[in-house]
């Protein structure tokens, strides 16, 4: 059997042909899937927005159903105005009528009112809509958000029904008293004065309307405000993951970090390259390692002699210390006449961080080639090889700036950190 049929529209203001079944609107023939939130529905109630709390009565058909039962109200005003060209009797008997009439009205406003506290009621505290089930995703279903809500909806919901029942029974002594008067007196004076009094109760139901009016209008904002606390605790939750994902990323990156240099020790580089070195990079440090072997037998033969000597390329006038490391011809004869500038500094960077040579020897072959000796720190090579993986593990600049900054005048100084700048971001100079 085909399903009944209506419309809805997007939140681009599309038309779109929907289905009805146990009243509710799907997109589909199958009923497999409901209107999405953000859609505009309509129903044979009035238009409804669909949210994550359900459907929500529109501004509109809020407004519809206060301005009919606002012109029943007038409606019925406008009868009791014809007690006035009555006989006595007879506009006594009318007036009679009519505040009977009025007593149907005032239980059918009544009704109405406790039916628009608890569709609102409902629509905001459905247990099996889509609000519950984004609590459950969210880990927030008993949650004391969640408890005190409900709380809030019932509480606000006994109020509403309480005070319809309380305006209901004064009404209807009020009319009562009015039908008493009416049969004692039979006045024509009295017609008049029911006509106020009636036009006092279509005032009262008027305020009446205005309340399921109100109501509506407090459901609409109930589910808005629930929608953006949702979201904003689903934004957290999303952060919070980014976060513990990077730490995890970081220790992993630290552990492989430890075990590289454990094994670089033995000559085995290989760990390096899971951390994203280059196999340049890694050459380079076996290289490194093998000069330094080499070195280190030749001196442990008796092949190597102590004291001061120039540089082993032959030029330069600076000073340093008359012991060098074992590597230290090598890194020269590698770097002489080389025009890089950042050529040369990894190579220092690197062979420093090896402990291959020191930093006062890495600070004399600078000043050889360069011709000019600058005060960088006594662990400039150290904090920029530092800050070059950082760089290539992607961290951001400011980062990288927060990381250089932490660092000790004396083991960085100003030159040291415009230096490494330079060199990571030459394009940011």
């Amino acid at each position: 059997m085909a399903l009944p049929t209506t419309v809805w529209w997007d939140k681009s203001g599309a038309q779109h042909t929907g289905y009805i079944k146990d009243g509710k609107t799907f997109v589909d023939e199958n009923a497999s899937a409901r209107v999405p939130v953000g859609a505009t529905v309509q129903t044979a109630g009035g238009t409804f927005k669909m949210t994550d709390n359900g459907g929500v009565p529109t501004a509109a058909t809020a407004r519809n159903k206060y301005e009919s039962k606002t012109n029943a109200a007038i409606n019925a005003y406008k009868a009791a105005g014809q007690i006035q060209n009555e006989r006595i009797n007879s506009a006594t008997d009318a007036a009679i009528a009519q505040l009977n009439r009025q007593k149907q009205m005032v239980r059918d406003n009544r009704a109405d009112a406790d039916r628009a506290a608890r569709e609102a009621y409902r629509a905001a505290a459905n247990p099996f809509g889509a609000l519950e089930e984004q609590r459950v995703r969210l880990g927030l279903d008993e949650s004391g958000y969640a408890e005190s809500s409900k709380l809030k909806l019932a509480s606000a919901y006994a109020a509403q029904v309480n005070e319809n029942l309380r305006a209901m029974n004064n009404q209807l002594r009020d009319i009562d008293v009015q039908i008493a008067e009416a049969k004692a007196a039979g006045k024509y004076e009295l017609a008049n004065m029911l006509e106020a009094r009636a036009q006092n109760i279509m005032q009262q139901q008027i305020s009446a309307q205005g309340t399921i009016y109100s109501g509506d209008m407090q459901a609409m904002n109930m589910a808005e405000n629930t929608r953006q606390f949702n979201e904003q605790m689903a934004y957290n939750k999303e952060q919070d993951q980014k976060e513990w994902d990077y730490q995890l990323a970081q220790d992993e990156y630290n552990k492989k970090l430890a075990k590289a240099e454990v094994l670089a020790q033995f000559g085995n580089f290989e760990g390096f390259r899971d951390l994203g070195y280059t196999p340049e990079q890694i050459n380079m440090m076996k290289a490194a390692y093998a000069a330094q072997a080499a070195a280190q037998a030749a001196k442990s033969s008796g092949s190597r002699s102590g004291g001061s000597r120039s540089s082993g390329s032959g030029g330069g006038s600076g000073q340093k210390s008359s012991k060098t490391s074992a590597a230290y011809d090598d890194v020269v004869k590698k770097l002489w006449g080389q025009k890089d500038p950042n050529v040369i500094e990894d190579t220092l960077d690197m062979y420093v961080a090896m402990k291959s040579i020191t930093q006062e020897e890495a600070d004399y072959i600078r000043s050889e080639i360069f011709g000019d000796v600058v005060d960088y720190g006594s662990q400039y090579d150290n904090v920029a090889l530092e800050a070059r993986e950082m760089k290539t593990r992607g961290y951001d600049k400011q980062k990288i700036v927060d990381f250089l900054d932490k660092q000790s005048e004396s083991d960085l100084t100003d030159e040291g950190f415009i230096k490494i700048l330079q060199r990571l971001f030459p394009d940011e100079r």
